[in-house]
């Protein structure tokens, strides 16, 4: 039933049905975590106070130059197949 969907929907050959889903699956568990935590993060950077917002940004920027290439690592290192 879903394969006839997505092919008739969204134009996608029987053998990338699982992919479809799982990548589906995968974004939508993606931004559900983002828009739950959102709340979280902007409540630390209240609570830190509104003087010590520069430096939440720059650690947040310092955080995100060191992580990234180690997710470029990752995902060199690792197969992509479903």
């Amino acid at each position: 039933m879903v394969d006839r969907f997505l092919q008739r929907v969204l134009y996608v050959r029987e053998h990338e049905t699982r992919a479809v889903i799982l990548s589906f699956l995968y974004f939508f568990c993606l931004l559900a975590g983002y828009y739950i935590l959102r709340p979280l993060r902007e409540e630390m950077g209240l609570a830190g106070g509104v003087r010590n917002l520069p430096w939440m940004f720059q650690a947040t920027l310092v955080a995100t130059l060191l992580m990234v290439p180690v997710f470029g690592w990752c995902a060199q290192r690792f197969e992509r197949h479903v």
